[in-house]
């Protein structure tokens, strides 16, 4: 093989690579954003979703428009989070305000 066959190989498998960790990298916002969107609408069915999650979410989706993937996922995850504690202080609450009602 010619140097430039050899050379053109290597770019070849360079840009693949690059195309590879590119679509790995949306896959990976996409998983995310589907992971906490669904923990929002929990959230919202409790009618105790933070309306910093839904703002996290939309600027995840900014994000992944430009197609910096990183930062989206990034962002994603902490909307899951967000929607997560949502979740868990809707449960906590459905009992707790027993606690504070004078006897």
């Amino acid at each position: 093989m010619s140097k430039l066959s050899l050379g053109l190989v290597a770019a070849l498998l360079a840009v693949s690579g690059v195309s590879v960790a590119y679509a790995s990298a949306k896959t990976e916002y996409q998983h995310a954003y589907q992971k906490a969107s669904a923990e929002h609408h929990k959230a919202l069915k409790l009618q105790n979703a933070w309306t910093t999650t839904g703002k996290t979410l939309k600027a995840a989706n900014k994000a992944a428009a430009k197609g910096e993937y990183g930062h989206a996922k990034a962002l994603a995850e902490r909307a899951y989070k967000l929607a997560d504690l949502a979740v868990g202080q809707a449960k906590a609450q459905r009992t707790a305000w027993h606690q504070e009602v004078p006897k």
